[in-house]
């Protein structure tokens, strides 16, 4: 395993909450307290899967948001002054690349001709000197590659960054080599020398920029020469109006005019590359892999003054794909256009696009605007201008939608998704310093990320306006991180569909903050701060007069737990559509929590059912072949256009009946993905028993794999008689996490004395699933346990054993002995488990606390009698609207004291 592949432990920088002020701390901390909760809570268990790639940051953003958030502040913050060197040394150091092999500097005893100005002689041969420099680097990267496999790294990394066979690529002439087999030469490869090479030929650059600029401010020299330095073809053209085609050139500087560009200036397939342009309102129309693209290699292109138009194929405009590539713009109203992998994209490499100032047009149809797959590092940085960001338009989200594209830019990033852990992704960032901008898109964009990635979009200041359609936002879909941060001016955040504004989905950490203004957040589902499928959605809105159109602080159950949604609103006249109301709070099982701080005023598509399925068994069973295509379309994504034909092919599958599930269960079981397993679900639905049988025979055969799915498919289906079986099943190690989960769901009465055992042990999530399914089989065992744990420092593990003891007959005594105690948190505690009984006489105790002296004692009492406070209490539930402290106030606004 290369040094590059080797991540250690990541270091935070300053404290876990360095970017929030007081007053945000603050409001974060109280929302959480409202819920009983504690910024420690943040920090649950996310990461049910591991594997390779799998980056520090990424880690860190789904393990503890708040310290990532911190980390990701600061790397925006940097970016939005640093030049090229400095970004990609930043870069390489958060994704692991260490420098290898020591590289001998080149020299150059090169003749110059005549032609060439004497006073520019110098500084063209240092520039060239550091291309070649950086041209051996990358030949260090490769020393362990023969040519054919750069070849095949060329082409088949894009193809395989890219994931849609339709698009194509002009220097593409074969098939994509296979993953497995691709990675293997990755692995190979020397990332840190060539990260090495890019920073040098950066930091060369940027050390002979100034001097060079004042040489050619007053030069009239028109020429264009074609020489060699240190072996390398190089161009260097003066201040006309030159056109520049060349494909072989290593090294292009051009003094000034109005230039137009058709080649591979500044772009590196397999070695070094450097263009430099100094002036003029300059036109490039470039090929696939064009200027600032290091493909295997290193592409750098400087182009500084002047209004310029940017076109140009794919892997063009700052992308680094198994190497690295920048474009640097300084000045001017520029406008970017160009198709897939470019504007800042890295995947195995750093890609970078740097534009200074100016009102500046960017378009791109898929994966860039600061962009990254597998190990990669995809920025873009925009420090002063109004700018237009527009990312879509090439390839359907389908079967999702019909007339809708995928965007994967502004700050995005994604891995490959495997149900087993497949591959860790990238870390894709948008960092704008200023101007009132507006980012439009379609799916996945402005802060969004899937699959063990990063995404993560930063704007200083401006009015500026957010514009998608659906997962964006803040938007993180399966074990991911997608921060947001919008620092001052009235802005719009617009969705069409929903999956935005801060939503964690499915183990999936989103952040959402915005500092100043009156904003609007609108769209057709959006719900601010929402936890879904296990993960986490936090928002906070420091300020202005906001408008929401959901409800916010939404936290949806799963997997027999829950999710955590939070929002904070802290000041300003606020107006929600549904869901709260300015100066409320709002505590939502499971488990999301709301709180709007007081401010004093100042002066789908539906579907028609189709034909029943055929009678089971009445179908002939068709050769493997004919099975193997009905299966690939009855366990396709069950939505929009698809609908149709996944029912289709189910019904003819019932109709075959045990056969089609004998052929299932043999070749397709132990990988079944969950759509797959939806598929087995429905067919041991309409067969019965004989299919259940043949489900049950695998939980307790000796496939670990196959077991863990068909115990899911039992779940699923509500196969209760899979209890003796799952108890069968939990006593082996690599079986347990699913069947701590499957014992209390499927009636495994048998495996009680393992839940309690597991519910003890290191594992985490496993304990999560042992002691829920404890409470659901209301076993006395897990009485003594529950109580233990209720003093959990995970707040999922605390609710599930509130869950065991309400089913108890000693939950009552325990509730009441918490409830009467010293300590605040044991009393709130308490008053939760009594809540969770509800009997007459667990109620009364509660409403004895509306009277506590401690603000959250009386926030619980509360929350637990809401809609059913005994006839003696329910004045005092509503004495608490007037109640001293506002938190208590907010809370006693939405509680209904009952009838």
């Amino acid at each position: 395993m290369r040094t590059w592949l080797v991540l250690g432990l990541f270091a935070v920088a300053g404290s876990a909450l360095g970017q929030l002020t007081e007053v945000e701390r603050k409001g974060l901390v109280d929302t959480l307290f409202i819920g009983n909760m504690n910024l420690k809570d943040l920090d649950f268990a996310r990461r049910p899967y591991e594997g390779p790639f799998r980056l520090p940051l990424v880690n860190l953003s789904i393990d503890n948001p708040l310290e990532a958030s911190t980390r990701l502040f600061d790397i925006h913050t940097k970016a939005g002054k640093a030049g090229a060197s400095e970004l990609i040394s930043m870069a390489s150091a958060e994704l692991g690349f260490t420098a290898g092999s020591a590289v001998v500097a080149p020299s150059s005893a090169d003749v110059f001709p005549l032609e060439l100005p004497k006073e520019l002689v110098e500084p063209i041969r240092r520039l060239g000197i550091a291309v070649a420099l950086a041209n051996a680097f990358v030949r260090t990267a490769q020393a362990k590659l023969k040519p054919t496999e750069v070849r095949i790294l060329i082409e088949s990394l894009p193809q395989w960054a890219v994931e849609e066979p339709s698009i194509k690529f002009e220097f593409v002439k074969g098939a994509m080599t296979p993953p497995r087999e691709l990675l293997e030469i990755v692995g190979r490869l020397d990332l840190g020398a060539m990260v090495a090479g890019g920073k040098a030929l950066a930091a060369s650059v940027e050390r002979e920029m100034t001097g060079l600029k004042q040489l050619v401010s007053n030069m009239k020299w028109e020429g264009l020469l074609k020489l060699q330095i240190a072996g390398m073809v190089t161009i260097v053209a003066g201040v006309g109006d030159n056109v520049h085609r060349d494909r072989d050139a290593r090294l292009v500087i051009d003094l000034g005019g109005n230039d137009s560009y058709y080649g591979r200036a500044g772009a590196g397939p397999g070695h070094a590359a450097l263009s430099v342009d100094l002036g003029g309102n300059d036109q490039y129309k470039l090929p696939d892999v064009g200027a600032g693209c290091g493909l295997v290699g290193i592409g750098l292109a400087y182009d500084f003054g002047g209004h310029d138009n940017f076109r140009g194929g794919s892997l063009c405009f700052g992308v680094g794909i198994a190497g690295v590539g920048a474009f640097f713009k300084e000045g001017g109203d520029d406008s970017y256009q160009s198709a897939t992998m470019s504007q800042g994209f890295g995947c195995f490499g750093i890609g970078l696009l740097i534009d200074t100032r100016g009102n500046d047009l960017y378009k791109l149809e898929l994966l860039g605007q600061g962009a990254a797959k597998t190990m990669g590092w995809g920025q873009l940085v925009d420090r002063v201008g109004d700018d237009t960001y527009r990312a879509g338009g090439l390839v359907l989200n389908s079967p999702l939608f019909t007339n809708v594209h995928y965007s994967n830019a502004q700050g995005y990033a994604s891995g490959y998704r495997e149900d087993t852990g497949g591959l860790g992704g990238g870390i894709g960032l948008i960092t704008d310093a200023g101007g009132d901008d507006a980012y439009i898109g379609e799916t996945y964009c402005q802060a969004a990320s899937y699959w063990f990635a990063l995404g993560s979009l930063y704007d200083a200041a401006g009015k500026d306006t957010y514009n998608a359609y659906h997962y964006a936002q803040a938007s993180a879909m399966h074990m991911c991180g997608a921060y947001l941060f919008d620092l001052a001016g009235d802005d719009a955040y617009m969705t069409n569909f929903g999956a935005s504004h801060a939503i964690g989905h499915d183990y999936g950490v989103a952040f959402l903050l915005d500092r100043q203004g009156s904003d609007i957040y609108a769209g057709r589902d959006s719900s601010p701060g929402t936890g879904n499928a296990n993960g986490l959605g936090i928002f906070i809105d420091a300020a202005g007069d906001d408008r929401y159109s959901g409800p916010a602080g939404v936290g949806n159950p799963a997997r027999n737990s829950g999710s955590l949604g939070v929002f904070v609103d802290l000041a300003g006249q606020d107006q929600y559509r549904t869901g709260l109301e300015d100066s409320e709070a709002a505590y939502r099982e499971q488990w999301g929590v709301a709180y709007d701080v007081e401010t004093k005023p100042a002066l789908e598509v539906g579907t028609q059912a189709g034909p029943p399925p055929p009678p089971v068994g009445s179908v002939a069973r068709p050769t493997d072949e004919a099975l193997e295509k009905l299966y690939q379309r009855a366990t396709q994504w069950n939505v929009g256009s698809a609908q149709g034909d996944v029912k289709l092919a189910m019904n003819q599958l019932i109709g075959i009946g045990m056969p089609a599930m004998t052929w299932m269960i043999e070749k397709r079981l132990p990988a079944a993905s969950r759509l797959e397993q939806r598929a087995f679900v429905d067919l041991m639905s309409a067969i019965g028993e004989p299919a259940k049988t043949a489900i049950y025979v695998v939980i307790a055969g000796p496939d670990d794999a196959a077991s863990n799915v068909a115990m899911m498919i039992c779940i699923d289906g509500s196969a209760m008689e899979a209890g003796p079986s799952v108890a069968l099943a939990i006593k082996l190690p690599k079986r347990q996490r699913v069947a701590s989960r499957a014992a209390g769901l499927l009636g495994g009465s048998g495996a009680v004395d393992d839940l309690v055992a597991l519910a003890e042990g290191p594992d985490r999530l496993t304990a999560l699933n042992a002691i829920i399914s404890l409470g659901l089989l209301g076993e006395t065992k897990g009485v003594a346990l529950a109580s233990k744990l209720l003093e959990s420092n995970e707040l999922p593990i605390r609710r599930a054993a509130i869950g065991v003891l309400a089913k108890s007959p000693d939950g009552l005594v325990i509730g009441g002995s918490l409830a009467a105690g010293s300590t605040e948190q044991n009393v709130r505690t308490g008053i939760d488990l009594l809540s969770a009984i509800g009997s007459q006489e667990a109620l009364n105790q509660v409403g004895a606390k509306l009277t506590d002296e401690r603000p959250g004692v009386r926030i619980s009492a509360l929350i637990a009698l809401n809609g059913r406070a005994p006839e003696i209490y329910r004045q005092a539930v509503l004495d608490c609207r007037r109640d001293p402290d506002a938190r208590v106030r907010a809370v006693a606004l939405r509680i209904d004291p009952g009838r």
